[in-house]
């Protein structure tokens, strides 16, 4: 992913819009505006390090995503970080293996600042001519290089992750509360792991440079938000088929937050990716836990429908009137879409 697909400004919806079974269960917390894909709650640590963190995703129902998809934990850092963002990301791109190949990337991105004092003190690329603190561009490291092999293959079609397969993102810290590394591992439906090991950003290179990452490219995490999403640069993803749980564990406590407006400590440059899908998230309790679980679905299998619409046959679209996937007197219908409704 490019700093450039990055983008801003998310806001609150209105409690009337949370399911009424959800809102029985208990406080809910507010979700972000245009709550699906890339408008994801923010996992915040209370202004603390996010320490021992493990996020899971449990796939209940085959995701099957023609076009590939990527699954982005973004993760934003202290506001006054040298290194402000940080994605940790798997993928899978059908149109590259002929079966399942999920691949690992680690990119993390610098403050202005940071990247200015890297080009004057070491001569770290700014990426364009005549640069300026202002015009100095670039992420900090993107691993793996290109082309990128995938570390987990499985004798499945290329273009799903089946039912029962599970993708688990372990990010290390060191006693600082610094996020130093991440490991990325699958298990499939039979409960063979593969994993990459952990990757240590010590170890990497700048980017565009022979020289490794010092230790102003790391930094903690104070929230982050996980995002089921298109491959990248602003890519848009239509998943078939697709649904389950994501299972949010750390050793801090974590609140589900809608924005990260007000919290002044965490890095808001970039809250948010551009990448987008057609899927929906649950709403989640107000309240602070270690270990937080969210479903995820396609917006029409429960009965609502997704800021996008739901899957409708071809010469169809989704009339909110009605409540099903018509046409209308032989022409579309469009600009009828109903407002996303979570899953339960």
């Amino acid at each position: 992913m490019k700093r450039g697909t990055f983008v801003r400004g998310l806001g609150l919806v209105a409690a009337s819009s949370l399911s009424p079974v959800v809102a029985r269960a208990g406080p809910v917390a507010l979700p972000p505006q245009n709550f699906s894909s890339n408008n994801n709650y923010f996992m915040y640590g209370g202004g603390k390090p996010i320490r021992g963190l493990r996020v899971t995703i449990d796939v209940d129902q085959d995701i099957v995503a023609p076009q590939g998809m990527s699954m982005q934990l973004n993760c934003n850092s202290p506001a006054n970080a040298n290194s402000v963002y940080q994605q940790y990301v798997t993928n899978f791109d059908p149109n590259k293996w002929a079966t399942l190949g999920i691949v690992w990337i680690m990119e993390n991105f610098p403050s202005q600042s940071s990247r200015w004092h890297l080009h004057n003190t070491i001569g770290f690329p700014c990426n364009t001519k005549k640069p300026t603190q202002q015009t100095c561009s670039g992420n900090l490291f993107n691993y793996p290089s290109f082309p990128r092999t995938p570390f987990a293959r499985f004798p499945v079609p290329s273009n799903r992750v089946p039912a029962g397969f599970k993708i688990i993102y372990e990010l290390v810290d060191d006693a600082g509360g610094a996020i130093i590394g991440a490991k990325y591992t699958v298990v499939d439906n039979r409960g063979r792991k593969k994993s990459t090991g952990p990757h240590l950003i010590h170890r990497l290179k700048y980017a565009g440079m022979q020289r490794l990452v010092g230790p102003e490219g790391v930094a903690p995490i104070l929230a982050f938000q996980m995002n089921l999403v298109g491959l990248g640069s602003g890519l848009h993803t239509t998943l078939n088929s697709g649904a389950g749980r994501i299972t949010y564990e750390a050793t801090t406590t974590l609140t589900a937050e809608g924005s990260l407006a007000g919290l002044s400590s965490v890095y808001q440059g970039t809250p948010g990716t551009a990448e987008s899908s057609n899927i929906v998230y649950s709403p989640l309790p107000a309240g602070s836990k270690r270990t937080i679980v969210q479903k995820f679905s396609l917006p029409h299998a429960f009965g609502g429908v997704g800021s996008a619409g739901p899957s409708c046959p071809t010469g169809q679209t989704y009339s909110s009137l009605d409540k099903k996937c018509e046409i209308g007197r032989g022409r579309i219908i469009i600009n009828d879409k109903a407002p996303p409704r979570p899953p339960r």
